[in-house]
């Protein structure tokens, strides 16, 4: 393939281009199109899938075993609501998390009890980290409001949760 001329013409840098991917892939290219046929295209669509959805393989998905409304929250009771705090438990086969979600904070503990560090993620891609201390115990501000889970990697395991939705 040639530079010359070729940013100055569209057409000619894509007829090149038509003509270095019939070369890779073997194949006529066609006046339409790039000469590959539904067959390859869907194979490549499944491989970059497959890529994406192993991109946390290193760390163990974290399952919701335990979700709890305290004991002492109001039920059916007229007038002011009082903020109701959630108990999560995520367990996994190394790594359990727990955590009691309130209306301002996040309080969790790891168990089996050790240091680790713990990043809350978003859909957004927001990232807050803290570290928790030697028997597990770690706090985040409550995030303000949609979907978030925890990454946490200590020194014998790197897990991650489910999303957690709370309103």
């Amino acid at each position: 393939m040639t530079t010359s001329g070729w940013m100055e013409d569209d057409e000619a840098l894509v007829a090149q281009l038509r003509q270095a991917l019939a070369q890779a892939t073997d194949r006529t290219p066609e006046p339409g199109g790039p000469g590959l046929d539904p067959d390859t295209v869907e194979r490549m669509y499944a491989a970059a899938r497959a890529a994406f959805t192993w991109r946390t393989i290193d760390q163990e998905l974290e399952l919701l075993a335990i979700a709890e409304e305290s004991a002492g929250a109001p039920v059916l009771v007229r007038g002011a609501e009082e903020p109701v705090t959630r108990t999560l438990e995520f367990a996994g086969r190394s790594v359990s998390i727990e955590l009691e979600i309130g209306p301002e904070i996040i309080v969790g503990q790891i168990y089996p009890l050790q240091a680790g560090r713990l990043t809350l993620l978003t859909p957004a891609g927001e990232e807050s980290d803290v570290t928790a201390d030697d028997v597990g115990c770690f706090t985040f501000p409550r995030p303000p409001g949609g979907p978030f889970r925890l990454r946490c990697t200590t020194a014998d395991a790197g897990v991650i949760t489910d999303w957690i939705c709370m309103t």
